[in-house]
């Protein structure tokens, strides 16, 4: 075992960080146990996203992600998620429908991968993608993956869980719950900001400063153009938190759990949250009413953005917290906001 691996096993040893994976009996699925295990832990040891597809299978993933400075003996809980998780995945390995496993160890730099297929899915072909490659996955009812960077600095792990259900046959994705809550709360949350909000853009607009934007999406025609219309929610910073936790339980109750057949694409995190319909062909990847939101760390408010109509290519601003309106390469920011230079 090389260094990084036995300096990840050793701390957890030093802090006697012995893996307690549910107070409650454990199952006898060593993944089942590490996922639950992981969504106990702070975010300052274990970092969680979640994503939901509606469809007529639906997918709910959870990702993971750990990252160890060597020699921080203080970080005695992400040291010990990383050994659990590791753990987890070699004791996996033997009990999972298929398991793919590479390791290289050259020059204090070490790779490894865990694949596996953990439920097929009923008349479901199971598939592995990116075999021989550190980013291999499977395509089954349950599967779960791990990716493990370790060099004489760092240890960065990422766990990934994934699990695909039918879900009925497929319907359109409805907006409605948004619209729904969005008034609920300017009507009922203290000193909400609403603004207007344009994005007048050409591919040309993209191409001059890809890095300021989303990918630039083609509707049917291949438009060059985006014209962009919505609005821009600024919660105060004494209801940030609180709104943004309505926010994610309003789409876990009306999308995930009452309709996961429907064609929608949910994304979040501690701080961001993202929900648009789900695109399940390359054409058209045109979203139309999709809510994007961000809590701040700079002034701690919740930014709520809700784009009402997309004519043309679907492109958004990466700091659409801060942005107006942009037109013939003008750009008006939010009132107080000065762009760094």
């Amino acid at each position: 075992m090389k260094r990084s691996i036995l300096f990840l096993l050793l701390c957890s040893m030093i802090a006697s960080c012995t893996s307690r994976l549910d107070n409650k009996r454990p199952s006898k699925d060593p993944i089942e146990n590490l996922i639950q295990f992981l969504d106990k832990q702070e975010e300052k040891d274990v970092i969680k996203c979640e994503q939901y597809d509606g469809d007529s299978i639906s997918m709910k993933a959870a990702y993971y992600s750990i990252n160890i400075a060597k020699g921080a003996l203080h970080q005695k809980g992400a040291i010990e998620a990383g050994d659990s998780c590791l753990r987890a995945f070699r004791w996996g390995c033997s009990m999972a429908r298929q398991c793919y496993h590479k390791e290289n160890h050259v020059l204090d730099k070490d790779s490894i991968v865990y694949a596996l297929a953990l439920d097929l899915l009923e008349g479901e072909r199971l598939e592995l993608f990116g075999k021989d490659s550190y980013h291999a996955f499977f395509k089954a009812a349950r599967a779960a993956t791990l990716h493990y960077e370790g060099d004489k600095e760092h240890i960065f792990i990422t766990v990934e869980h994934i699990v695909r259900e039918e879900g009925g046959k497929a319907e359109p994705y409805d907006d409605r719950p948004i619209t729904k809550f969005i008034k609920q709360t300017v009507e009922t949350t203290d000193s909400v900001k609403v603004y207007e909000v344009s994005y007048d853009l050409t591919e040309e607009d993209y191409k001059a400063g890809p890095q300021n934007f989303n990918s630039w999406m083609y509707d049917e025609e291949r438009t060059n153009t985006s014209k962009t219309k919505g609005h821009l929610y600024v919660v105060p910073k004494s209801k940030a938190k609180s709104v943004m936790s309505d926010l994610r339980f309003m789409a876990k109750y009306e999308y995930v759990r009452n309709h996961p057949n429907m064609l929608f694409h949910l994304n979040y995190g501690s701080d961001f949250f993202k929900i648009e319909r789900n695109n399940k062909e390359l054409y058209p990847p045109y979203r139309h009413k999709s809510l994007h939101s961000s809590l701040s760390y700079q002034d701690g408010c919740l930014y709520i953005l809700v784009i009402d109509e997309v004519v043309g290519a679907y492109v958004i601003p990466y700091n659409w917290s801060k942005i107006l309106s942009i037109k013939d390469h003008k750009v008006e920011y939010v009132p107080g906001y000065k762009p760094q230079k």
